[in-house]
């Protein structure tokens, strides 16, 4: 059994790709991250009220630190059915402000998060900036499935050599058997 006690600081972030500043082995853990954030899967209202509800620091830190894709444009429109459901089908009130942030979270969010458990996902800081391979080099891993509050660590799944890029899988397992052709489609219309 694994203890992960403390926050040790990744690897060097470079944009947005996190590169090895050392040799690491397989099995080797990398770093271990706490998240931002953490939203229940309950659903999109839910998950907005979190987001609403934290403090203004917190919030400024997940529009501004995290990668936005409104700037693809089915992203955006991803998104925008996404809150224009939400607006039809729930009891959400928002400001012009809350709007445009609501919005930029929606996006976050589908790009961003990472599975804590069955019943939690979180926004991870370091974590968010891995690049994908479909022949990756390290794995996420939840610290304990059982602790909603989320902590995660990323192992080595190959040897990795100081300076190479650490890369992780986007797709759920389902989809990393699809062909080439079909991984391509998904990653092109969701990242």
């Amino acid at each position: 059994q694994r203890s992960y006690t403390s926050y040790e600081e990744p690897r060097e972030v470079i944009f947005r790709i996190i590169v090895a500043d050392k040799d690491f082995v397989i099995h080797e853990v990398i770093f271990y991250e706490k998240p931002l954030i953490k939203l229940e899967r309950r659903g999109w209202a839910r998950a907005i009220e979190t987001f609403l509800n934290i403090d203004d620091n917190t919030r400024e830190k997940v529009l501004n630190t995290f990668y936005c894709p409104n700037d693809i444009l089915e992203a955006k429109n991803d998104a925008m059915k996404i809150f224009y459901n939400l607006l039809d089908n729930e009891s959400i009130k928002l400001n012009d402000q809350n709007t445009k942030e609501v919005i930029s979270f929606i996006s976050i969010c589908n790009v961003n998060t990472h599975t804590i458990n069955d019943y939690f996902d979180g926004l991870y800081e370091i974590s968010s900036k891995f690049a994908h391979s479909c022949a990756p080099n390290i794995a996420c891993n939840s610290a304990d499935k059982d602790d909603n509050n989320g902590p995660i660590y990323f192992e080595a799944i190959k040897n990795i050599k100081t300076g190479d890029m650490m890369t992780i899988d986007y797709l759920l397992s389902m989809e990393s058997i699809m062909s080439t052709s079909q991984r391509r489609a998904i990653l092109k219309d969701k990242y």
